[in-house]
């Protein structure tokens, strides 16, 4: 007899996270999906690698689809911080909601929306964050 190990492949979560991705990405408050695409940017992060590439290749179809490229440009930027947070072992997950929440401040601020804007964005960032930080495993 032979033995024959064959390794499974668990397909549902990056597809859940295609998807979710997808249809995020589309949802707009005030010209920016990003209240919803940065709390799934750190949970695809911090699970694998798969499911970041999965999160970003369905990410930038939907921004392209709907022309945010200023969405597009914050999370490539947002990613690289959590690369270089990675990289010098000072990541800390439960604060991330806070630190992606205090450096959105300015990319919004330079894309010129009003005071009140900017601060309802940062609360439902940081409100998204933390509900989605209890997704992970």
């Amino acid at each position: 007899m032979d033995l024959v190990l064959t390794k499974k492949v668990d397909y549902l979560i990056p597809g859940c996270m295609f998807v979710g991705g997808f249809v995020l990405s589309l949802i707009q408050i005030n010209q920016t999906s990003l209240p919803f695409v940065l709390p799934l940017l750190i949970i695809s992060f911090c699970s694998s690698h798969m499911n970041l590439i999965v999160f970003l290749i369905a990410s930038t179809i939907a921004l392209f689809l709907t022309e945010q490229i200023f969405t597009m440009i914050v999370i490539y930027t947002f990613l690289c911080i959590l690369f270089v947070l990675n990289c010098f072992k000072v990541m800390k997950t439960r604060n991330l909601p806070i630190l992606f929440s205090v450096l959105l401040i300015p990319f919004l601020y330079i894309n010129q929306y009003a005071y009140i804007e900017i601060l309802f964005l940062f609360i439902l960032t940081v409100i998204n964050c933390y509900f989605y930080l209890e997704l992970l495993p």
